[in-house]
């Protein structure tokens, strides 16, 4: 969706986000979507399902997966 919005394919996005920013693209989505989830678990509470959703995880698996991996 981002490519899109600025006209570029998904693979040109990922390539200048890696040259300028030194992070991978996916790298970068995840800590702002782990950074939010962490925000939800200390100050809600709200369920671990709602976070997970309401943080663009898909599931748990996905999103146990990434929290364990950064």
């Amino acid at each position: 969706m981002v490519a899109e919005e600025f006209d570029l394919t998904s693979q040109c996005l990922s390539r200048c986000f890696k040259k300028y920013m030194e992070i991978t693209f996916v790298k970068y989505l995840n800590s702002l979507r782990l950074e939010s989830a962490y925000k939800d678990l200390i100050y809600t509470d709200y369920s671990i399902t709602y976070i997970e959703i309401n943080n663009g995880f898909p599931d748990n698996k996905a999103f146990t997966k990434t929290f364990g991996y950064i």
